[in-house]
């Protein structure tokens, strides 16, 4: 599993589906937005926690089943 960190889970996420590159940068964008807007780090830690997980079950789907 890559790092917990933005960079790091944009090379897993290319690595494994280079289409849903856009989807991420989108919404790493709207959770910095967020983020400065609220005065929180809720949502780029949200951010991080989703992908993160989505990393996990692209890299290991059969441990759903």
């Amino acid at each position: 599993m890559p790092e917990k960190t933005p960079a790091a889970l944009r090379v897993a996420v290319a690595r494994l589906d280079s289409g849903v590159l856009h989807a991420f940068d989108q919404q790493w964008d709207e959770a910095m937005r967020q983020a400065r807007d609220e005065y929180t780090l809720t949502p780029p830690r949200a951010f991080v926690e989703h992908w993160w997980s989505w990393v996990g079950v692209a890299r290991y789907p059969r441990c759903l089943a």
